[in-house]
C-alpha cells in the first residue's frame, strides 16, 4: 500500500473515529436521555400511583362529606325541632304564668264576692229580723189601739151610766 492510500486510511479511520466518538456521544446523551425520560417515567407512574390514591381518597372524602351534610341536615332538623319545642315550652310558660295571675286574680274576687254574699246574707237576716219585729210592733200597736178604742167606748159608757145627779149635785 502506498504512502497516499496509508493516508487516506488514516484520513478515513480519523474521520470514523471521529464520528464513532460523535455517535458514542450522542448515544451517551441518548443513554442519559433514554434514564431521564426512564426516571420521569417512573415518577409519572409514581404520580400516576399518587394521583389515583388522591383521585380515590378525595371520592371517599367526597362519599363521606355528602354523608356528613346528611348528619349535618338531620342535626339542623333536629335542632329546629327542639328549637319549636324550646318555644313551645316558654310559651306554654307564659300561657302557664298568665292563667296563674289570672286564676289569683279571680280567686281574691271570689274571695271578695263570697265576703259581700255573707255581708248581704246577714243584712237580709237583719232585714227579715226586724220585718218580723215591725210586725210584732204594729201587731202590738193594732191591739193597743183596738183595747184604747175598747177602752174609750167603756169609759164612754161608765160616764153614761154615772149619775146625772152627781153632776147635777156638783152645779
Amino acid at each position: 500500500m502506498s504512502n497516499d492510500q496509508v493516508q487516506e486510511l488514516r484520513s478515513e479511520n480519523e474521520l470514523l473515529r471521529i464520528q464513532l466518538n460523535d455517535l458514542n456521544e450522542l448515544i451517551s446523551i441518548r443513554e442519559e436521555e433514554l434514564d431521564i425520560l426512564r426516571r420521569k417515567a417512573g415518577k409519572a407512574a409514581e404520580y400516576q400511583s399518587k394521583l389515583e390514591n388522591t383521585l380515590l381518597e378525595m371520592d371517599y372524602l367526597q362519599s363521606e362529606l355528602g354523608r356528613q351534610l346528611q348528619e349535618t341536615a338531620g342535626a339542623g332538623q333536629r335542632a329546629t325541632a327542639y328549637e319549636q319545642e324550646i318555644l313551645e315550652g316558654i310559651r306554654m310558660e307564659k300561657e302557664f304564668y298568665s292563667i296563674r295571675d289570672k286564676y289569683n286574680s279571680l280567686q281574691a274576687e271570689l274571695t271578695d264576692l263570697q265576703q259581700e254574699a255573707s255581708a248581704i246574707r246577714n243584712l237580709n237576716q237583719q232585714i227579715s229580723t226586724l220585718k218580723t219585729r215591725v210586725a210584732e210592733l204594729e201587731s202590738a200597736l193594732e191591739l193597743i189601739e183596738l183595747d184604747k178604742g175598747f177602752l174609750k167606748e167603756e169609759l164612754e159608757a161608765l160616764r153614761g151610766q154615772l149619775p146625772k145627779t152627781a153632776g147635777e149635785s156638783s152645779e
